[in-house]
């Protein structure tokens, strides 16, 4: 195992690659694919680099292989290992399809779930995709693999990152789509001292939360985030563009996780 005195790892998520003839929303395919773009050249860009990046789902809107080719021609630019795992809006067949070459963590016909273990700190990647569905849930055998897991390594810390939350957030909408076993999930993190923080996407907008006695962020994302009216409004009424937005962790035996929310373009002169 590798031992580092500070480890800094960036963090993805909910890009929404779409093919050349659809649009997310009402947004074109190539300015989605230009918000992945800038993301990947100021993560390139940073000093200090990134050990790492992982990507917390929703890598595509429509679970196509195009979409997936395009967001992989892209996220092949990073000057670093990228790590992947599947939101509501991915395909684990045509993920796997295209990205099972370089990416061999992702076992065919099977949850992608997996461990970053050369670290100081495990990160346990959690696939919560359910297909055909807008929620997320963690079903029994991953209960049980992470478990395994964990019980394996109960000295070193661990890091969660899936794309589902189990937190509450300010939207209803998201809440009713976020981890559907949230309270069996509580339960199990309650008895899991070494798990110190909890990662995820969906959401779109950064967001911090304690679940289970757990740091949970919640990523900005790189697609635009939604409007609603009010917090109990059922759908968005429009998108607000903004800027793309990852985040950038930092990580020491010392002081913990650090997350900090990073705006591409924010001081661009105007």
């Amino acid at each position: 195992m590798k031992k580092e005195d500070t480890l800094i790892f960036a963090q993805i998520t909910d890009t929404h690659i779409v093919p050349t003839n659809k649009k997310w929303v009402s947004i074109e395919s190539s300015i989605m694919a230009n918000r992945l773009r800038e993301v990947v050249q100021e993560i390139n860009a940073f000093n200090p680099k990134p050990k790492f990046v992982i990507h917390t789902g929703d890598i595509v809107d429509y679970g196509d292989a195009e979409a997936y080719r395009l967001a992989k021609s892209i996220l092949d630019e990073l000057s670093m290992p990228y790590y992947i795992i599947p939101g509501n809006h991915d395909s684990r067949t045509e993920l796997h399809q295209v990205f099972r070459q370089e990416h061999m963590y992702l076992k065919q016909n099977a949850n992608f779930n997996y461990v970053l273990g050369e670290h100081a700190v495990n990160f346990v990647m959690l696939d919560t995709l359910v297909p055909q569905n807008s929620h997320g849930l963690i079903d029994d055998k991953t209960l049980g693999w992470m478990q395994m897991i964990l019980d394996e390594d109960k000295e070193r810390p661990a890091i969660l990152c899936m794309h589902h939350f189990p937190c509450r957030v300010i939207h209803k909408l998201f809440n009713d789509i976020a981890l559907r076993n949230a309270d069996a999930f509580k339960e199990f993190l309650k008895e899991r001292k070494q798990i110190i923080a909890i990662l995820a996407g969906h959401y779109h907008v950064a967001t911090n939360a304690m679940f289970a006695g757990k740091n949970c962020w919640i990523s900005p994302s790189v697609a635009p985030t939604h409007y609603f009216d009010h917090a109990d409004a059922e759908t968005f009424s429009a998108v607000r563009m903004g800027l793309p937005s990852f985040t950038l962790h930092t990580y020491n035996t010392t002081d913990g996780l650090t997350s900090t929310a990073i705006t591409v373009g924010a001081n661009t002169p105007r």
